[in-house]
């Protein structure tokens, strides 16, 4: 989440509530970490925000994820929900309830409840076990991957080189097995996983502070 958030300049205040006995479940880890990257990536949208504060509250029979950010939200709140992208459809099966309260004063903040027993997780499949060797920037170069953008689009979107672009372009084929950007999204794709949201339009990127 800080490397998401660094060239905006948002200060992460992050707190863990737990108690130490209670063991999460693998899925429910995976889905906390992209929900709470996502919710970040979310933030760094809103104009003037300079603070998100991120809560972990993990207990006997929930992970409860609060994600607050200060700036003021200038969408509704169906707008802010489709903003994340395929973060339902990556939850699904997990039985979380998700709540997002946007006001445009105060801020933004989600809140995602993922209970711990009782889950029917989807099924893994082997191109899911192949995207699940790749590392949290390499799925982000990815997603950008899907959605279209060349290396310098990616680079200026990550705020990194285009040689480092490459670099885990390259990573990416070897671990995924495949030859080409192309095989890579196809299998992607097999494993449902799908462009962001349309902030990231072919024909260019939007800044950090874009709405």
């Amino acid at each position: 989440m800080r490397r998401v958030v660094h060239a905006v300049r948002l200060r992460v205040l992050a707190d863990l509530e737990t108690d130490e006995t209670v063991q999460v479940p693998q899925a429910i880890a995976q889905a906390a970490r992209y929900l709470s990257r996502a919710a970040a990536l979310n933030a760094t949208r809103h104009a003037k925000a300079d603070k998100l504060r991120l809560l972990w509250r993990l207990t006997a029979g929930a992970l409860i994820i609060t994600v607050a950010d200060n700036g003021p939200a200038s969408d509704d709140k169906s707008t802010q929900l489709a903003k994340l992208g395929d973060v339902e459809r990556r939850l699904a099966g997990l039985g979380a309830e998700i709540e997002l309260d946007a006001h445009p004063q105060w801020g933004t903040t989600l809140t995602c409840r993922l209970p711990l027993h009782d889950i029917a997780a989807p099924p893994e499949t082997p191109a899911a076990r192949r995207l699940d060797q790749l590392r949290d920037r390499e799925r982000e170069v990815l997603e950008l991957m899907i959605a279209g953008l060349r290396n310098r689009d990616i680079a200026e979107r990550l705020f990194i080189s285009v040689r480092t672009v490459k670099y885990h372009v390259s990573n990416i084929l070897q671990k995924l097995g495949v030859a080409s950007r192309t095989e890579a999204i196809a299998l992607a794709h097999s494993a449902g996983i799908s462009a962001p949201h349309s902030d990231y339009p072919e024909s260019g990127i939007v800044t950090a502070r874009s709405a």
